[in-house]
């Protein structure tokens, strides 16, 4: 960050801040804040095995989850270049980005946590979930093609559907095979856990989305923002609101369609009320939640640099319009 501070404010001669920096910044300032964590524990702590792999798992686990970000970004960019007959590849590659993220940070966070608690495995679902549906939506609504918008909300309807089944399935076993029947039985509340978790995410995460961007398009710093009515360097104004919008809401409407299939098939065949579930999931995290949505919402950059959504102050001599307090 202190070289991009010496080549934009002394080289160039532009004021601070370098717009674009917070992600490279970001990564960067992970590393060093798990750097110096490392060294507030004390030597005795350190050279302990066990501790040590715990302290190292965790501090891995912060800094891969922050290099999602570039992964991100990665595919955001390639949304720009493949042409629009090929964009729906895509589609195929964004649930392997997360399904392999999620593997390489729950093997981290188990680690971290000294075994498979929950609560640990909670976290990393509800924080990466965030992220991913969060992508979902700006994509989506910005570079997407129709065609590719429903082939990636289609993947993702079939992997919650995928999840029901699964839960239909254990179910039965659950029934059929005393013997293993609480295994069975735990491997059949972690999957209810994780179509709650989906579904609840997948719900709130289009609803925000749109209120937050609704908020800022119609705010005094419209002209300021990335991606709203901000159309200088790598961003796309939004002429048509409602039809970005729209394209947002869809979404939300494949999701609920999706929440009431499985409602239906959950109660039928397993006697599971989903809302209930949800309601016991939210009883018991509902902290754990707050905080990951509300940071995902306040954060400075959120995903990519490409789809900055927040109130950057561009300085002069590159800011075109005053900023306003009002």
């Amino acid at each position: 960050y202190v070289s991009l501070y010496v080549l934009w404010s002394y080289c160039i001669g532009y004021i601070h801040p370098l717009p674009f920096c917070g992600l490279t910044s970001g990564v960067v300032s992970v590393i060093v804040h798990m750097v110096t964590l490392w060294f507030q524990f004390p030597l005795k702590d350190r050279v302990d095995k066990t501790f040590r792999k715990r302290l190292i798992a965790y501090c891995l686990y912060h800094v891969w989850f922050a290099a999602t970000a570039l992964q991100f970004h990665g595919v955001s960019t390639l949304f720009t270049i493949l042409s629009s007959s090929s964009q729906w590849t895509l589609a195929f590659v964004l649930p392997m980005v997360r399904e392999f993220n999620d593997w390489i940070l729950g093997k981290l966070v188990f680690k971290a946590a000294g075994a498979n608690k929950f609560s640990a495995k909670f976290h990393l679902s509800c924080s990466l979930g965030w992220s991913y549906a969060l992508f979902l939506v700006i994509v989506i609504g910005s570079k997407a093609t129709e065609i590719t918008s429903y082939i990636v909300l289609g993947v993702d309807f079939l992997v919650n559907i995928y999840l029901c089944l699964k839960i239909i399935r254990l179910n039965r076993k659950c029934e059929n095979e005393m013997g293993n029947a609480s295994e069975i039985k735990v491997a059949k509340d972690d999957t209810l856990q994780s179509l709650v978790l989906n579904e609840t995410v997948e719900f709130y995460v289009p609803l925000a989305y749109c209120v937050t961007f609704i908020l800022a398009y119609y705010g005094p710093n419209a002209k300021l923002l990335g991606n709203i009515r901000n159309d200088y360097w790598d961003y796309h104004m939004v002429d048509d609101i409602i039809r970005h919008i729209c394209a947002t809401l869809k979404m939300f409407t494949i999701d609920f369609a999706s929440v009431v299939i499985s409602s239906i098939l959950l109660w039928k065949y397993c006697n599971i009320n989903l809302f209930k579930a949800h309601c016991e999931m939210l009883k018991q995290f509902w902290v754990i939640m707050i905080w990951i949505f509300g940071f995902h919402l306040a954060t400075v950059c959120i995903i990519c640099p490409s789809y900055i959504l927040s109130l950057i102050h561009i300085s002069e001599p590159t800011r075109r319009y005053a900023i306003s307090y009002a």
